[in-house]
């Protein structure tokens, strides 16, 4: 029976490779008859299951490993796999953040996936969570997003001069950036100024994102105020 189930597994690889999906899920559901306990085969289904947009079904197929194994490269691998689910399943904010809590806390962790926390944390208004995390992402590899990551966060804690430090640090760095991501740190250093109150710092760093974005600058910090009086 193990042999007729693995001729089905593969029979599976090759419908995939040929693109047929479906035929490709057929054929694992009737390994997986065949072979209930084989954890390749719920993985390989719940890959499939999610390319083809079935997200419980999915989800079901990764749980399954992780009710029965006890292996803990496994669990992390299935614990992986369900995080793109939720990711791309709307409405699962929660549900990212319990996989990557999980992915976190067995040593699994990589600076994206504390970036990613950090994000979600920010979205769900949990501010010192996301600080938190974007500063872990950014101890283990110095990405100018993490930094960026973080200033957004800092801003929205009200914490406009460590914003600052962030946005000055990424252009400091003087990397070669994309004119819109240079246009997006001087637009938000401009606005921590503005809520400081630094209006020289602010009208420059305005002018720097008008410049960027191919539009007239402002003559007078007044007239700064005046045209992006709703954008605070």
């Amino acid at each position: 029976m193990i042999q007729e189930a693995e001729a089905y597994f593969q029979k599976s690889r090759e419908s995939y490779r040929a693109g047929d999906l479906k035929a490709s899920l057929a054929a694992l559901d009737k390994a997986i008859t065949i072979d209930p306990n084989n954890h390749e085969y719920y993985m390989a289904r719940g890959d499939l299951r999610y390319m083809l947009d079935e997200y419980g079904p999915s989800i079901e197929d990764f749980t399954k490993v992780i009710d029965d194994s006890q292996d803990l490269d496994e669990l992390a691998e299935a614990h992986s796999k369900m995080l793109v689910v939720y990711h791309y399943w709307s409405g699962h904010t929660n549900e990212v953040i319990e996989e990557l809590n999980w992915i976190i806390a067995h040593g699994f962790g990589r600076s994206n996936d504390f970036s990613w926390r950090g994000l979600h944390m920010l979205r769900l208004g949990l501010i010192e969570n996301a600080i938190s995390d974007y500063s872990a992402a950014y101890e283990l590899a110095s990405s100018n997003d993490y930094l960026l990551g973080r200033a957004h966060a800092f801003y929205a804690a009200q914490y406009y001069e460590k914003a600052i430090d962030d946005l000055t640090l990424i252009l400091d760095k003087k990397d070669p950036l994309h004119p819109s991501i240079l246009a997006a740190i001087y637009h938000w250093r401009a606005k921590a100024y503005r809520k400081l109150n630094i209006k020289e710092n602010a009208l420059s760093d305005a002018n720097q994102e008008m410049l960027l974005r191919n539009q007239e600058p402002f003559s007078t910090f007044d007239e700064y105020i005046t045209k992006t009086g709703g954008d605070e």
